[in-house]
């Protein structure tokens, strides 16, 4: 069954319906459904020639002479050899010619890795041949910094892609569509905070077990298919691995400001390259950027985007070796109170944040045209801080309070948040709450809220 990605699918099969030649980008990290995107498309093209070729983690050439066979195998002509990828595409021209014809080469980038010159052979074919041809070229992969680079200004293929799609992972909706029905809104929000949106992570989800006993089968249990999954990202995506881990267990432990990060950095010799590899990490949508609404001058926070690497390095990466003399039901046990009663009401926030941004879409009047932290720093009271959830629209700020509790909200809790906010001298045009259990009839009746079933509800987008 396929899963969310309405507005991508759409975009790749209006770019594949028409019969003019394209070169088309797609990428997004390891295991985030490219190829899966590419194929639900191409079911489709029922009249037209699909070749589809997946590219080895081998030499340039190794590749290219394979290639070359896969061609001339595919064409029924196994007897041929090229020696060139410019042999190879005026081989294709001619096979192709009067046909509609799709070429997929996925993990592009381990043909190009090692010679980026490889470009210049596309550049040409697309320059030289694409306008007697109805081809449609989709170049796939994971390694970010070779395939955001392809459209770099100063590269060749620089404005020869008419459609780049970056695919991200699922929000959390779109995420609870791989659980069952009968799974509950409170569990498939704990599988979203732990598990994230990578659709191979979910899919291997047992719909009919419970939120605990996954965990402790895929994650926690010591060297579990998900930690090797991250620790493959990792090895393979990023260069320096040893300084994305110590960089990930600063921000897992509370440590979110720029120069902070840095300082930690300089202290263990590292300082030289960690600007670059935050870049690269924000890249690849495994931690995030955030500026405070009103100081955009102020340090930049960075937090852990991705829900999987979050809970590793939040609870299991400096516990291996107590993961690995104790059970995983036991381990759990020493990490349950953190588990309930810190990280869940803090991703709950950011399941919020996702949840309002769905309902802004959605509506033709919009809620808001920002929403982020909200910072303050008051000199008579000595007070600062900062507010988690804030939205603004012109000049108008409107706060929402998350309370992750087991409990309805009452009259007393909007009184305190009011009380607080005239203490701090904020001057938010209208404060809303969002609580995980909803509110009781004290609570007063003009003030808007939001719990945590309204998440889940109907597809907002």
């Amino acid at each position: 069954m396929f899963i969310g990605r309405e507005q991508e699918l759409k975009k790749l099969q209006d770019s594949l319906e028409s019969s003019k030649s394209e070169a088309i980008l797609i990428y997004g990290r390891r295991r985030v459904g490219k190829t899966y995107l590419v194929n639900e498309a191409l079911k489709k093209e029922k009249s037209t020639v699909v070749i589809q070729y997946v590219f080895r983690d081998v030499s340039a050439q190794i590749n290219i002479m394979e290639f070359g066979k896969y061609l001339a195998q595919f064409f029924n002509e196994p007897f041929l050899n090229f020696d060139n990828l410019d042999n190879i595409l005026k081989y294709l021209a001619t096979k192709i010619k009067g046909k509609k014809a799709i070429l997929v080469l996925d993990e592009y980038p381990f043909l190009r890795k090692k010679d980026a010159g490889i470009d210049s052979y596309f550049q040409r074919f697309i320059d030289e041949t694409f306008s007697s041809l109805q081809l449609k070229i989709i170049f796939l992969g994971s390694y970010l910094d070779i395939m955001t680079s392809m459209i770099e200004k100063e590269a060749p293929l620089f404005g020869r892609m008419s459609l780049i799609l970056k695919i991200e992972t699922f929000d959390y909706y779109d995420a609870s569509l791989f659980l069952d029905k009968q799974v509950s809104i409170e569990e498939k929000f704990k599988y979203y905070a732990v598990f994230g949106g990578l659709g191979f992570t979910l899919s291997l989800i047992n719909n009919k077990k419970s939120f605990e006993e996954n965990l402790l089968s895929l994650f926690i249990e010591s060297d579990s298919i998900l930690e090797r999954e991250l620790n493959t990202i990792v090895q393979t995506e990023i260069s320096k691995e040893s300084d994305a881990k110590y960089l990930f267990e600063l921000i897992a432990h509370g440590t979110h400001n720029y120069s902070d990060l840095e300082k930690h950095f300089k202290s263990e010799g590292l300082g030289n390259n960690i600007a670059y590899l935050m870049n690269k990490l924000v890249d690849m949508s495994l931690i995030k950027k955030e500026s405070h609404l009103n100081n955009n001058k102020r340090n930049s926070l960075y937090y852990l985007k991705d829900n999987l690497l979050d809970f590793y390095y939040s609870f299991l990466f400096k516990n291996i070796n107590s993961r690995a003399v104790m059970s995983s039901k036991a381990f759990f046990k020493t990490i349950e109170e953190s588990f309930e009663k810190v990280y869940l009401p803090r991703k709950f926030e950011d399941v919020s944040k996702e949840f309002l941004i769905r309902l802004n879409r959605k509506s033709t009047n919009p809620l808001f045209e920002e929403i982020g932290t909200y910072a303050y720093n008051n000199r008579y009271t000595k007070q600062n801080g900062q507010f988690d959830i804030v939205t603004r629209i012109k000049d108008e700020y409107t706060n929402y309070e998350c309370k992750y509790l087991e409990r309805l909200l009452n009259k007393n809790d909007y009184v305190e948040e009011v009380e607080s906010l005239k203490r701090l001298d904020l001057s938010f045009s209208k404060v809303c709450f969002i609580a995980k259990k909803g509110i009781d009839k004290t609570f007063p009746k003009n003030v808007t809220y939001y719990k945590l079933i309204d998440f889940y509800k109907n597809p907002l987008v």
